[in-house]
């Protein structure tokens, strides 16, 4: 077979591959526009669950906490990172590069979701102490992808700490073996 009898086959193979790449674009347009997005489920315990954000020592940790009173809720992700970190793991996880302007225009609306908690809202604790989960995630997670458990434990009466660490979160690595190395 020569390349003149193989190029018209190859452009035809290549066509095939863009028009699926462009009915897959189209399919996700669709979903992120007119499907819902994704909701936290409610907890179940007799507290409304109150929710205070710090850093201590370089890390970001959230508090998780029984609470009696209704404030203001919370984005998930209020630092717009959604976007970000799913690019970080589709550059190491896929081998075509996808550009971020593709992650960002399709993931972007999952950082407008509530996180359902009470901002800064009093501890209910009725003169007793409570008992304190810390709960850390796994490699290349974070805190809100827990945050349905986290709620729920508070809910039932816990303190739970919830703490973010970025070397773990953030994939600043250029292949798999710089990955390798720097764990």
């Amino acid at each position: 077979l020569s390349l003149h009898d193989a190029l018209p086959i190859l452009l035809l193979v290549l066509t095939e591959f863009i028009y699926l790449d462009l009915i897959a674009c189209l399919i996700a347009i669709v979903a992120v526009n007119y499907f819902p997005v994704y909701n936290y489920p409610n907890p179940t315990g007799k507290y409304q669950v109150g929710f205070k954000q710090t850093w201590i020592s370089g890390l970001d940790v959230s508090f998780f906490y029984p609470t009696k009173v209704k404030t203001r809720d919370v984005k998930a992700c209020p630092h717009d990172q959604t976007a970000q970190r799913i690019y970080e793991m589709f550059l190491f996880f896929t081998p075509p590069k996808i550009p971020y302007f593709v992650i960002k225009f399709f993931f972007s609306h999952l950082d407008q979701r509530k996180l359902g908690v009470n901002l800064n809202a009093p501890i209910a604790h009725d003169g007793e102490s409570l008992p304190v989960i810390l709960f850390s995630h796994g490699l290349s997670a974070h805190k809100h992808l827990y945050s349905a458990f986290l709620k729920e434990w508070a809910s039932h009466g816990f303190l739970v700490a919830a703490v973010d660490h970025p070397e773990t979160i953030w994939f600043p690595i250029k292949d798999e073996y710089d990955f390798i190395e720097k764990r």
